[in-house]
């Protein structure tokens, strides 16, 4: 219905595989393979109103933007999860690093593994600056927190921070 109502006044534009704007520098991305085993769709998505059908929304965009420091990657909820995107984010600019991951990584409830896997993958990439925001789960926020130090930034709605950090 939203979808409909939004198309009747042109503004509703789908996303499919990735849009690139800005001469390139920055691409809005659709389509996340679901390549790590340990990011798997949260129990408690579903696609229906009876609750028997799982989602794993796979309509789920992020912006990714190339910038001098290397990519500052820009997420929803990340139902994809962390991994995942942050792969796709570099297949589509390849051989730059990942600068910064900005949004809701989806965390909350995650398996320790899980949590070490994604901690691991952001040091192992040397990620700079780790803004985990909403859906990431306070205990999941202060666990990366404590093994990843200052590059978490601790965020909340309407906070401003300096990128130059």
């Amino acid at each position: 219905e939203s979808r409909a109502a939004l198309s009747r006044d042109g503004r509703f534009v789908p996303v499919v595989g990735q849009t690139s704007i800005a001469d390139g520098s920055i691409a809005l991305i659709g389509d996340i393979p679901r390549a790590h085993p340990l990011e798997i769709p949260s129990a408690l998505l579903f696609g229906d109103p009876g609750c028997s059908v799982s989602d794993a929304v796979p309509e789920q965009l992020l912006l990714v933007a190339d910038t001098p420091r290397g990519l500052v990657i820009l997420t929803g909820c990340c139902h994809a999860g962390l991994i995942n995107t942050c792969e796709r984010s570099r297949s589509a600019f390849p051989n730059r690093p990942i600068d910064a991951v900005i949004g809701g990584f989806h965390l909350a409830g995650a398996s320790r593994d899980r949590m070490e896997a994604t901690a691991a993958y952001l040091e192992g990439a040397g990620v700079r600056l780790v803004v985990p925001c909403h859906c990431t789960g306070e205990e999941e926020t202060a666990w990366l927190k404590s093994r990843l130090g200052e590059k978490v930034a601790s965020v909340s709605c309407g906070k401003k921070f300096p990128y130059d950090r």
